[in-house]
């Protein structure tokens, strides 16, 4: 049985495209996936930079592998978070979520991290997010496009 880490390194390969982020600016973003470990994981690569590229609003760098638990499991490190957040990760239909806390629980900060693949070359890339006390809801989103299989 093909496994989520499988399904995912299939679609290696760069993507570009532009969105707007929760202070309402367009960005370009560039996003990775890659193979890495024999297969064992994939990297996600994340940079979101203003139009005329001088200002960095977003760069994450994260592995997607099981745990020992054989949980899938997403640990993203990056310039808003300054420590290594584990997420859960779940997919439904083609939809593949990585969560970050309870997004009902105002008290804590929570996450997610949802990537909507549709068809084979493009992928919807949608943060949201709720800091403590404050409403869990989209912030950034982003339409990326295949430009390399490598």
């Amino acid at each position: 049985m093909e496994s989520l880490i499988d399904r995912l390194a299939a679609r290696r390969g760069r993507f570009e495209g532009s969105g707007r982020n929760h202070e309402n600016e367009d960005f370009v973003c560039r996003v990775g996936i890659e193979s890495v470990a024999e297969g064992n994981g994939v990297s996600l690569t994340f940079l979101a930079t203003s139009i005329d590229k001088s200002q960095v609003f977003h760069c994450e760098e994260g592995l997607l592998a099981n745990d020992m638990a054989g949980a899938t499991t997403y640990y993203p490190v990056s310039n808003n978070i300054p420590f290594v957040c584990p997420h859960s990760v779940v997919e439904i239909d083609s939809v593949l979520n990585m969560s970050l806390g309870d997004q009902e629980d105002k008290s804590i900060f929570r996450e997610l991290i949802s990537l909507r693949f549709e068809g084979t070359d493009d992928i919807v890339y949608t943060y949201s997010w709720g800091l403590p006390g404050e409403d869990f809801d989209i912030k950034s989103s982003v339409r990326v496009s295949r430009i390399t299989s490598q």
